[in-house]
């Protein structure tokens, strides 16, 4: 073969995941995924948000080589995952969330000496890389635990571990804070946030806006298996005509009061939090100028030195998650 020339089945392109046309249908009958179209960047955290039957679930199995797609083509590194399964599954792993896949009567390290064998991984190496696992998710003593007896957050810093030990350089993330408590969410994030500092390329499934917000570069909406969105928030923010203005008074007094409950003169506000003590108050405007006019109408209110916040921001994308799929 010519020096530069492309093997069977691989493409040049920038792209390290690129979906071109998906589609699959189930039994003849159901359209899980109707003529998806997105890329992945190298190195970005990529989410994939949408309802219940969106197609989420089925997009991943396509992208992790599990389910053959009805219609249309995915590259990955530029070779095509249908023409060479066998080579694509050396470059990625799937973390899933909860317990799915572990192995409950071995140990955390007993798990990833096993998958370790299933990937053909060096024997010479494996200890070292069981090792490097177990200090990067912080699994510790619980390493030699059976993994029965961990709580949830350390199920998913096994989860993780295991989705390492090919050392991929794609991570599909299936929903991976489901049944977290707030400790061990941050935990988690931190770690995706290492991988990502480490090269490696994240595609996130997540029902979580706030997630997709705090890590994902890019998120890919989707409804009924259709792309309603690709890009970032502000992207998204501008496509919908949506900017936020937020307003925060505090030490209410009868004045202050009198203002909340008689209106101001710039349209009925939606009441984020409100207390005898307190009240924020936020506008979903249209513009960056329509917000902008209206932030300068409220900072001539009367407030006296009872303004504890007015500023004109992105939304957050639960907010154009919401506005998207119309929901109330």
């Amino acid at each position: 073969m010519e020096k530069g020339t492309a093997q069977k089945g691989e493409r040049r392109m920038n792209a390290v995941i690129k979906v071109e046309s998906l589609e699959h249908v189930y039994g003849g009958k159901v359209r899980a995924l109707d003529g998806v179209d997105f890329e992945v960047n190298e190195g970005e955290i990529f989410g994939v948000l949408g309802p219940n039957g969106a197609g989420k679930t089925t997009l991943v199995k396509i992208l992790s080589t599990l389910l053959v797609p009805t219609k249309g083509s995915v590259y990955i590194k530029g070779i095509d995952i249908l023409k060479n399964p066998r080579r694509i599954k050396r470059v990625i792993n799937v973390c899933f969330g909860g317990d799915q896949g572990l192995y409950w009567n071995l140990t955390g390290r007993e798990n990833l000496a096993y998958f370790m064998e299933l990937y053909r991984c060096p024997r010479k190496v494996r200890r070292r890389r069981i090792e490097e696992l177990i200090e990067f998710t912080k699994l510790g003593e619980k390493a030699d635990a059976l993994v029965r007896t961990y709580s949830a957050g350390m199920k998913q810093r096994l989860q993780i571990a295991r989705a390492l030990v090919n050392d991929p350089e794609i991570v599909y993330f299936d929903e991976p804070l489901v049944s977290l408590d707030v400790h061990f969410v941050e935990e988690v994030i931190s770690l995706m946030r290492s991988l990502a500092e480490r090269g490696k390329t994240l595609v996130v499934t997540t029902h979580s806006t706030s997630l997709a917000e705090r890590v994902c570069n890019r998120v890919l909406l989707l409804d009924r298996g259709r792309v309603l969105f690709c890009g970032n928030i502000y992207e998204l923010s501008k496509m919908l005509r949506k900017v936020l203005v937020r307003l925060k008074v505090h030490g209410i007094n009868k004045e202050i009061q009198a203002k909340l409950r008689n209106g101001l003169p710039c349209g009925r506000p939606r009441v984020k939090k409100r207390s005898a003590q307190e009240a924020e108050l936020q506008w979903l405007c249209s513009s960056w100028r329509e917000a902008l006019a209206l932030s300068q109408e409220l900072s001539r209110e009367n407030w006296d030195d009872n303004l504890e916040a007015l500023e004109v921001k992105l939304p957050p994308l639960k907010d154009l998650f919401l506005e998207m799929f119309h929901e109330p």
